[in-house]
Formats: structure tokens, sequence, C-alpha cells
């Protein structure tokens, strides 16, 4: 229900300055999931700078959704070079097994 998601969005966006990481990170990854990569953007980029293994993971979900998007309407121009970018991510997040 996209009134639900749009209500449930609009009420962690106002409690963004007061949440934690862990609250950022499932809130970025209930965007993703509801296919509202925009609504997800706001919440990476509050976790921007920090190289805990869940925010690294929801970069790169957040990049992988938005490059197979971008590739969907710009087939054959650089398609895969999102690929790498989530990979790094995804790298980061796996830290040394004893992080996750």
């Amino acid at each position: 229900d996209r009134s639900a998601v749009s209500e449930a969005t609009m009420r962690l966006q106002s409690d963004m300055a007061t949440a934690t990481i862990n609250a950022k990170v499932h809130a970025a990854m209930f965007n993703i999931l509801a296919g509202d990569l925009d609504a997800a953007r706001p919440f990476s980029q509050s976790m921007e700078g920090m190289t805990t293994p869940s925010v690294s993971v929801v970069k790169g979900w957040l990049e992988f959704y938005a490059g197979r998007q971008a590739a969907v309407f710009n087939a054959g121009k650089n398609a895969a070079q999102y690929l790498d970018k989530c990979a790094s991510f995804f790298d980061q997040g796996q830290g040394t097994g004893n992080d996750i």
C-alpha cells in the first residue's frame, strides 16, 4: 500500500535527527525493499563516513537497485559499472567476519 509506505517514510524522516545508526539502517532498507530509492537516500547520506558492516551493506544494496534501474534506461552505457561500486560496499560490509 503506497500510502502506508509514504506515511511510514515521513514518520521515519521526522525522527532521523535523533535516530540511532541501527534505526537508520533499518529505515533505509525498508525504503529500498519498498522500491522507494529516493526516500532511502537521505538515510544513507546521513550515515556518510560511517563504515560499519551494516551501513556498508545498505549502501551496497542502494547502489545495486539504483544502478540496475539506471541500466534499464541507459542500456549499454556503462551498464555494469554500478556492480563494481556495489561490490566495493559489500566487501567493506564483510569486515573481518567478527563484525557481522
